[in-house]
């Protein structure tokens, strides 16, 4: 969690950085890795939804890589 916590730091400082030069982003898509799911993200998916953001989080297959990349570029896509 902590690992999650800093990496939404680093997104929303990413955002604001980005804001200044371009209008704001407000899509934010996770993908979990290996060995889990996207409940993982469950906490980051509910900061950034307060703040105004529309969060998509990918729930991968498993199954095989392709299968995984295909549901990431559906997520993309959206």
């Amino acid at each position: 969690m902590k690992f999650q916590i800093k990496l939404l730091a680093l997104l929303m400082l990413s955002a604001g950085a980005f804001a200044q030069t371009k209008a704001p982003v407000k899509n934010v898509v996770i993908v979990h890795g290996a060995f889990a799911d996207a409940s993982g993200w469950e906490g980051v998916y509910q900061v950034l939804k307060k703040e105004g953001y529309k969060v998509t989080l990918v729930q991968n297959p498993l199954t095989s890589l392709e299968d995984d990349v295909a549901a990431a570029n559906r997520a993309l896509e959206k």
